[in-house]
């Protein structure tokens, strides 16, 4: 009986765990959420508007955009803010329905620059890219067929990636970003449009059936370790991504506020200053996140003089001051040594 009862408290004590790991990632996808969605906001207002399409329905009929595979690399490299689907069996309360907005990245390799997995949000969301089958565009998958006998919804704004293990259904408002995600990640694949298509209407007409999740009871012995080890791991990389992020809305408000106060900026310093690059020279030297806003500043500031767009004697205007949601130096002092997201 003491074994039973002690068993059964480690049974609670692990079902308690699972609750609170579930629910704090659920908090840390909606924060991140929040934060993808700003960023592709100030991204968006900063843009290119002659590259914009403001008209979708156009835009099969008259292309405005040439596609060129570097800058979907980019792109795909930033992410790109989208509406992610997610399965339902019954749609008797789509009026409430809301799907979740989620950074869409393709990692690549350092080396090769092949593409190694699509990730999304935050935790052990991803697909493997050796997993993936087809890039579907359109209304194709079993949620999509589900969603369009429910709702209005263009299948232009619509793709999916398939895999062997799972089905990323995505939605944008901007019909020319689906196009452009959808025949970059088709090269990526080397799938021809045609190859694509029949294989679409083959996963319409047999869609795969959704098989229940199995949760095994968690023992705590030897065995159970290696499981630990591999969250920690998956853990470390979603915070790893999650800093790159925030170093990419540091250097476009950088820009914003560089702009703000008049400098001559154009758009071959912008070209100039990618963030990937820069994130890997941050990581390099050390660059403290509470230092990332004044050392792009003055590496952007520095880069307009070389071009003579400054004044050798310009002052410049942002290192001494704090900009708005930054602390001041010496408010900062030492705690940069202990907040250092790592």
């Amino acid at each position: 009986m003491a074994q039973k009862k002690k068993k059964r408290k480690m049974e609670r004590a692990d079902a308690a765990n699972e609750a609170y790991e579930d629910a704090h990632e659920e908090e840390a996808e909606r924060k991140i959420g929040q934060a993808s969605k700003k960023l592709q906001s100030i991204i968006d207002a900063d843009s290119d508007p002659d590259s914009d399409v403001e008209d979708p329905e156009e835009y099969h009929q008259e292309p405005k955009v040439e596609f060129k595979m570097k800058n979907f690399i980019r792109t795909a490299s930033n992410g790109t803010l989208f509406k992610k689907h997610k399965y339902r069996k019954r749609w008797s309360d789509d009026d409430r329905y809301q799907p979740k907005e989620v950074f869409i990245k393709v990692n690549f390799d350092a080396e090769t620059n092949e593409p190694l997995r699509i990730t999304w949000g935050t935790g052990n969301r991803h697909v493997e890219w050796e997993t993936v089958k087809l890039i579907a565009h359109g209304l194709h998958t079993p949620t999509y067929t589900a969603m369009k006998q429910k709702m209005h919804i263009d299948p232009r704004t619509c793709f999916s990636v398939v895999s062997t293990h799972t089905i990323l259904d995505v939605q944008s408002d901007n019909a020319q970003m689906v196009l452009t995600w959808v025949t970059g990640l088709r090269k990526l694949l080397g799938q021809s449009d045609e190859e694509a298509e029949k294989l679409s209407e083959e996963l319409r007409k047999h869609p795969p059936t959704a098989q229940k999740k199995r949760r095994k009871h968690r023992t705590r012995d030897q065995s159970h370790a290696p499981q630990q080890t591999k969250q920690r791991k998956d853990r470390t990389e979603s915070l790893i991504l999650l800093q790159k992020d925030l170093f990419i809305l540091t250097t476009t408000t950088v820009f914003r506020n560089l702009e703000e106060q008049y400098f001559p900026l154009n758009q071959e310093i912008k070209n100039e200053f990618n963030p990937n690059d820069l994130y890997k020279q941050a990581l390099n030297e050390d660059i403290s996140w509470r230092k990332w806003q004044p050392w792009l500043t003055e590496k952007i500031i520095n880069r307009m003089r070389e071009k003579g767009l400054l004044s050798a004697g310009t002052k410049k205007q942002t290192s001494a001051q704090p900009t708005e949601g930054q602390a001041s130096p010496a408010a900062q002092g030492d705690k940069d040594k202990d907040c250092v997201i790592s």
